[in-house]
């Protein structure tokens, strides 16, 4: 006989022969309340309590069942094991994360404003009124070419963890590089210029967990959140950040006797971009995940600061993550001619527990992952390996 460790109570009929009147069910040292149906036939009531396993331990607990007249000590007949098993889902340890669903805050739009144009006054728009109006002035901005709308069962402050999401989904390039982003803001009341350039800023956030194993069929996990910004700003209303510049093109040959030119420069990202805080440069920065996209103004005369921002979601591009063979190809090209224990040592430290799982491509978007790669492969009866990154709903 066997159950699950913390299994809900149940009813426990034990069967035999010549049992007395009076009898009692001993689960372990523990006497419970059970009822003769007969002389071959017992039922007692097994609580909760009593099939608890260690969550340290992954071994399984055996206990005697055994059946005593009146309930004295030593007065017994023999016994019947009961296993309680260790539910194979709980040998993963520490691995709900506090942060694990935390994503970057969205500001508060401010989309548009009327202020006092400084009291001047107009008649009536149609010339028919004798009244005057006091003449107000607009300001707005707000991004037109992008989905604003929030990802599917997204809550502010919270990590988008649905497969589906707005249309706002980038890819990185296999260069690597950060994905282009096409920008268009309708602006009232203003035109962006370098006195007054929209500002802008992209934030992104994403959670990589891990585990290993402690002996003992026992794991801990792990949870890196990584984090990331640009910043900058924008002289233009229709712009586009991390414009990729165009490699140099070969100068034409100067004519004999002429000095050599040498190659032109290539042309620069979006000229009406900067980049304050990391840069556009090849081989600078790359980050994906979740991530918010917010444009702001302050207009003279404006008053307040017009902020908007979207949703973006910035994933691989198709079969950019290495493979277990490039893996282990760049590590053997980075590990050349160092000590062959380094180099195995590293090795097992990528192939880790999940078989290179951590390079496989798509985002994960969801909060229990399970597999059943084997890593004590001498080992057959270890159970499939079930990793939990944080509470579900």
């Amino acid at each position: 006989m066997s159950i699950a460790g913390g299994h809900a109570a149940f009813q426990l009929t034990v069967t035999g022969t010549g049992f007395p009147a009076v009898s009692t069910v001993r689960f372990g040292s523990t006497s419970l309340a059970n009822t003769v149906v007969s002389a071959t036939q017992l039922t007692a009531n097994v609580p909760a309590n009593l099939l608890l396993t260690p969550n340290d331990i992954h071994l399984p607990r055996v206990v005697h069942v055994t059946i005593a007249e009146h309930d004295v000590l030593g007065v017994a007949f023999n016994s019947v094991d009961f296993t309680i098993f260790h539910e194979r889902d709980w040998h993963i340890q520490n691995n709900i994360f506090t942060d694990q669903n935390l994503g970057p805050s969205p500001p508060t739009r401010n989309l548009s404003v009327q202020v006092d144009a400084g009291g001047q006054v107009c008649r009536t728009a149609d010339g028919t009124g004798s009244g005057n109006t006091l003449q107000c002035r607009a300001f707005g901005l707000q991004i037109t070419n992008l989905d604003r709308a929030d990802p599917p069962g997204y809550t502010a402050g919270g990590v988008p963890r649905s497969d589906r999401f707005n249309t706002n989904v980038f890819q990185i390039s296999t260069d690597p590089r950060m994905p282009a982003i096409d920008m268009t803001c309708q602006t009232v009341g203003f035109v962006p210029s370098n006195d007054t350039p929209i500002y802008w800023r992209l934030q992104i956030r994403h959670v990589l967990c891990r585990h290993q194993p402690q002996g003992n069929y026992r794991y801990i996990g792990a949870c890196e959140v990584l984090t990331d910004e640009w910043q900058g700003k924008s002289r233009a209303a229709v712009f586009q950040l991390f414009r990729t510049p165009a490699a140099p093109q070969p100068a034409a040959q100067p004519a004999a006797g002429q000095p050599a030119t040498g190659q032109p420069a290539a042309p620069a990202a979006d000229p009406d971009v900067d980049y304050d805080y990391n840069t556009n440069d090849v081989g600078g920065p790359v980050m994906g995940g979740n991530a918010i996209l917010t444009v702001a103004a302050k207009p003279p005369g404006c008053g307040v600061t017009l902020l908007d921002y979207v949703h973006l979601r910035i994933i691989a591009a198709a079969n950019p993550n290495p493979g277990q063979a490039d893996v282990l190809q760049f590590l053997g090209n980075k590990l050349s001619g160092r000590d062959p224990n380094i180099d195995h040592m590293v090795r097992a430290i990528f192939a880790h527990e999940n078989n290179f799982k951590q390079f496989e491509d798509g985002a994960q978007t969801q909060t229990h992952m399970h597999f059943v790669q084997k890593h004590h492969q001498n080992v057959t009866n270890q159970p499939d390996c079930n990793v939990l990154f944080g509470l579900a709903g």
